[in-house]
């Protein structure tokens, strides 16, 4: 009897308290819906783990730019050299430090609020650029090897670590691109690694690609990051 009229006060207490705590939890919610993003902003989340993007509305680019056509000529930089480049959350470009736009081969005015891929190359397998946006989506880091093509069609090979970057509450605001002059004993093996997934592609298209890169993750013991790392240093 003792215990039952114990929970009986309990549950009176409970009721008490109850409508204070939904208040605060009610005057919380409206101060997060007070707090509201500049026009054309929006909250995008792949999933509950993933940090939230802060998607950028489209630029308005009043420069129309013509990819030029590939013409088998290399360019290349000092390997003591980084080339640095950064992106709203679209993948427009909004900085990029000197070297990027000597590689580029376009003025900074050129390059400004295009999007990235102004200088990806055809020869660039899209399976690379999918894991690319996978990964970096997710609030994580990754390398890759990367061929990029110059606004005078010649081609230049990097090594390329892309991070997002964040504001104060963890959202992401957009992504940040180094590149290094890449391993060539690494290119002897990626060269002929990418012209497979390119065919691969041609046949059933990424899915077909995805096959072969998990068939030579699985050859070596590694992940696709573990892989990569070794490749660059140490061959």
């Amino acid at each position: 009897m003792k215990l039952f009229n114990m929970f009986k006060k309990k549950k009176k207490e409970e009721v008490k308290t109850t409508p204070k705590k939904a208040s605060k939890r009610r005057k919380r919610g409206k101060n997060k819906q007070e707090k509201k993003l500049p026009e054309g902003f929006v909250y995008r989340q792949l999933h509950e783990n993933c940090p939230k993007i802060l998607f950028t509305p489209p630029p308005e680019i009043s420069m129309q730019i013509w990819k030029p056509r590939p013409n088998n000529i290399e360019k290349v930089f000092p390997g003591d050299e980084i080339i640095v480049s950064k992106t709203d959350t679209r993948g427009n470009i909004t900085y990029g430090n000197s070297l990027f736009i000597k590689m580029a081969g376009y003025s900074e005015e050129e390059l400004l609020g295009q999007p990235h891929n102004i200088i990806r190359h055809p020869d660039m397998p899209k399976l690379i650029f999918k894991a690319l946006w996978d990964t970096v989506t997710q609030g994580k880091e990754i390398n890759a090897y990367v061929i990029n093509l110059a606004k005078d069609g010649r081609y230049y090979w990097v090594f390329a670590n892309v991070t997002p970057s964040f504001d104060k509450d963890n959202n992401i605001i957009g992504y940040h691109s180094t590149r290094r002059k890449p391993n060539p004993r690494a290119l002897e093996i990626i060269k002929p690694f990418y012209e497979t997934l390119k065919q691969a592609e041609a046949i059933g298209g990424v899915h077909e690609s995805t096959k072969e890169l998990v068939k030579l993750l699985e050859s070596q013991g590694m992940s696709y990051d573990q892989l990569i790392l070794h490749l660059q240093y140490n061959l």
